[in-house]
């Protein structure tokens, strides 16, 4: 009984000894199964002042302010482009902000609002 006691941990062991752990690689991503992010039409552009979006750059056929690409970051102060990340005007200091559609949509509807004259 000993003997086959002894035997039998010897197996375990042995079995056990030359088990090699189990590797878990991620999914390799090939072209197909790669999500390119979206932009938001980057041929359009918004007007800073007046938040009129259109497709060609230039400036605004309304207020002849320099017109801002979707999807940049731009500076309210100074209304210039600073480029593709948030972070601080390079000449006043000030936040910048992401020109969007919703962002121009928000503006638009703030300086859209009738004007109350019930009052007389």
């Amino acid at each position: 009984m000993k003997k086959l006691l002894l035997s039998g941990i010897v197996l375990l062991t042995a079995a056990f000894s030359y088990a090699q752990p189990a590797v878990t690689t991620a999914p390799v991503k090939t072209d197909k199964t790669v999500k390119v992010k979206q932009v938001q039409n980057p041929a359009a552009y918004a007007c800073p002042k007046c938040y009129m979006i259109s497709k060609g750059a230039g400036k605004c056929e309304h207020c002849q302010a320099d017109k801002v690409q979707l999807g940049t970051y731009y500076c309210p102060a100074c209304m210039k482009a600073t480029g593709a990340k948030a972070g601080k005007c390079p000449s006043c200091s000030k936040e910048t902000v992401q020109m969007t559609r919703k962002y121009c949509a928000a503006h638009q509807m703030k300086t859209d609002k009738p004007k109350d004259d019930t009052k007389m």
